[in-house]
């Protein structure tokens, strides 16, 4: 799906989302809802015995319309995944991707527990890094690639 031709292309930024397998179907056909009043679609591959999806919405982040569209979708998704009581990472862990969304997922109390134990294993700020304790919005100066430097300082032409 990565070579299709245009600039919009599937991408992996709401990967690895997980619901309670019986309700995976209606799951899917709610979240297709959502990326088609986005004006797109979405791919799809599974884990589905175990309720896990790989979702890719394609989407043309060269523009801001395409990067306010990851934003939006993000925000339904993680909705969505609440409404049907799953996880944002049911297969591979939270990250820096899914951070500013672990308040709603853990709520306060939690949230609290993670920040004392990233200063407790890390008073010193040196190892690990505080981003689920202290995240930043995914896409945090995100501009469409029409809008960035070219890649050519001291590395020679793009291939």
């Amino acid at each position: 799906m990565m070579y299709m031709v245009g600039d919009a292309k599937p991408i992996p930024f709401i990967e690895d989302v997980a619901v309670p397998v019986e309700q995976l179907g209606d799951f899917v056909r709610e979240f297709e809802r959502v990326v088609a009043s986005y004006g797109t679609r979405g791919d799809f591959y599974a884990h589905a015995s175990a309720g896990c999806l790989h979702i890719r919405p394609v989407i043309n982040l060269k523009t801001l319309p395409g990067i306010e569209a990851m934003k939006g979708i993000t925000a339904e998704l993680v909705q969505l995944t609440l409404k049907y009581h799953g996880a944002l990472s049911g297969e591979h862990g939270d990250g820096q991707a899914r951070a500013e969304w672990l308040h709603q997922v853990y709520g306060p109390d939690i949230m609290q527990a993670f920040r004392m134990l990233k200063q407790a294993a890390d008073p010193q700020g040196i190892r690990v890094s505080a981003q689920q304790a202290e995240p930043v919005p995914a896409g945090t100066g995100a501009r469409p690639a029409a809008h960035r430097l070219p890649r050519t300082a001291g590395r020679g032409p793009r291939p």
